[in-house]
């Protein structure tokens, strides 16, 4: 992944907003955002109303002036009703925008990593960790923090409009003397405002610009300290079983040494980012007080007026300086960005195609098929290969030869190799070894991946019963963990009854009973048998008292197996 600068963030940032802003909601998008727009410009009013009441304030007091100091004081206090409203206002906008927002960009990340299985080809090839935390948090922070920067930064923009016209008009030229030399700046204040904001800003961007590269550092080495303590939370019972609670503590103490160390590192260059950012605050303060002090010490200036100078100076320098204040979150808008660009160049990467795919006909053919790993290396070879319904297959071969690559292949979830599948018009289920039973309702998980009401609760019962788990009908309607509470064998009649409710046309098991003992095996291949009498059976198993069930017989053992060999009548 190459390295980007700031402006090709501030350009995909653009990207990310033209979702929104250009999607179907865009009334509601540019609603929003006149109405951010409009509490903003109040916030610049209320700023420039306050400055000039603390200014009448301390001329009021100065001058022993009750009616002044109480319309001065008057003055304030709207300024500050101004403040707060527009500071409830700003966030209740942002977070309107916000939460629409990202879920345009959510709903967008979803349907790509769901089309055309990129789900499945991104885990497979592990091309991007913790996928779940960009979508779920990064397209929140991402959103946040734009919002919240572009929002600053145009109310800074609307400050130094309005600020830096009172602090043009009202600055007086102040001579300097320099080896004996008069130097006379016209406008001093406001020049001394820029430059001292240009310099601050630079050297701040020295001192913290490596930030986003730590934060960046920081969210992955998070992401995989927590993703190992939910691993150890999933297989609990297989560690419990080895008593390698010692191993994984190293492994968690590992992963969490990464994590200290990097905030260890994050925490020196935070702290010397805000001494700097201190200083710099303690001299927009400060500067206007040492140049104006002379005129008002020879009665040029009068007090009100050198205070409205003073917190003029102060507030234009500091929205100057918002660059350097808006370090640290420029820093995390940007690790946060980086981390959706990966994302996205991980949904965008081109989608294997070595093998061609076809749908035709009525039987599933085979031709000149090479199975290779994702890394090139050839694993299996089938010159040729025809199932036709009816036919019942079993597969054989020694472990690790490719036979659930073959069974990826042909669900077209496997593109690394060559040749030619055929594919019939009709439906084909697949059940792996470790079935899938999602949470929810069991009559959910049992129709899956139909809705729970496909079904009637009769047809469901009825396949319960007939893969021998009698004792869950009563519980179709309890909501539960389903994959902590049934055991591996209960999982796969699970999965077993789910092809009984579908009655695909070609059905492909790949040790989708593995987990049974042989009589609750050959009860099931009966049923299989006795439901789908016209469906095309494919299973890979190593057990030889399968053969009888099935008609034909793929022996993966040798090189270059041709074709699939009769193994006598089927059960």
């Amino acid at each position: 992944m190459p390295r980007y600068g700031l402006f090709d963030d501030f350009r995909f940032a653009g990207s990310l907003m033209a979702r929104y802003w250009l999607s179907a909601d865009w009334p509601v998008a540019w609603l929003l955002t006149l109405a951010l727009g409009g509490v903003l410009v109040g916030a610049v009013a209320a700023t420039q109303l306050s400055i000039m009441a603390q200014a009448g304030v301390t001329s009021s007091l100065a001058g022993y002036q009750a009616a002044g100091f109480y319309r001065a004081a008057l003055m304030s206090l709207c300024a500050m009703v101004m403040m707060m409203g527009g500071m409830a206002l700003n966030g209740f906008v942002r977070q309107a925008i916000e939460i629409r927002w990202r879920g345009r960009l959510t709903a967008g990340y979803l349907d790509r990593w769901f089309a055309r299985r990129r789900y499945y080809l991104i885990e497979a090839g592990g091309s991007i960790e913790n996928l779940e935390q960009r979508v779920q948090e990064d397209t929140m922070l991402a959103a946040r923090s734009t919002l919240s920067l572009l929002s600053s930064g145009a109310q800074v923009l609307g400050t130094l409009l309005t600020l830096g016209t009172v602090l043009w008009t009202g600055s007086e030229t102040v001579p300097f003397v320099i080896a004996g030399l008069t130097i006379a700046i016209p406008h001093t204040l406001f020049w001394t405002a820029i430059v001292y904001a240009l310099v601050t800003s630079v050297v701040i961007h020295f001192i913290g610009r490596s930030l986003s590269r730590y934060n960046i550092r920081q969210q992955r080495y998070e992401a995989e300290f927590r993703l190992g303590m939910v691993r150890v939370r999933d297989a609990a019972e297989q560690i419990a079983f080895y008593g390698g609670e010692a191993d994984e503590r190293r492994r968690l103490d590992g992963q969490f040494d990464l994590v200290r160390r990097n905030w260890g590192s994050l925490i020196v260059r935070s702290f010397r980012l805000m001494v700097l950012q201190n200083v710099a605050t303690w001299c927009a303060q400060m500067l206007p007080l040492f140049i104006t002090a002379p005129s008002y010490f020879a009665g040029k200036v009068a007090l009100g007026k050198l205070m409205e100078l003073n917190a003029t100076f102060g507030t234009f320098g500091l929205q100057i300086t918002w660059f350097v204040q808006s370090y640290g979150e420029i820093a995390d808008w940007r690790a946060n960005v980086e981390r959706l660009r990966r994302l996205e160049a991980a949904l965008d990467e081109p989608h294997p195609s070595g093998i061609a795919y076809r749908r035709e006909g009525e039987a599933l053919a085979a031709r000149e098929l090479a199975l290779s790993l994702p890394d090139g290396a050839p694993l299996l070879r089938l010159p040729s290969l025809d199932i036709a319904r009816g036919d019942r297959l079993l597969v054989r071969g020694r472990s690790g030869i490719g036979k659930s690559t073959l069974m990826r292949a042909m669900a077209e979830l496997w593109p690394y190799g060559s040749g030619t599948i055929v594919r019939p018009a009709g439906s084909a289920m697949f059940l792996p070894q470790n079935a899938y039973v999602p949470a929810g309702t069991l009559a959910a998980a049992l129709a899956y991946p139909a809705p729970a009401d496909a079904y009637h609760v009769a047809q469901l019962a009825r396949v319960l019963c007939e893969v021998r788990l009698p004792g869950l009908v009563q519980r179709l309607d309890d909501e539960e963990d389903w994959k902590r509470i049934l055991s591996p064998g209960e999982q796969q009649r699970l999965s077993m009854a789910r092809a009984l409710l579908v009655k695909p046309d070609f059905l492909f098991l790949d040790e989708a009973t593995s987990a049974l003992d042989s009589g609750l095996e050959h009860d099931l291949y009966t049923s299989l048998i006795e439901w789908l009498p016209g469906s095309a059976i494919v299973s890979v198993a190593h057990r030889p008292q399968l053969e009888k069930f099935h008609t034909k017989l793929l022996d993966l053992g040798g090189s270059a197996p041709s074709c699939a060999e009769p193994v006598g009548a089927g059960a």
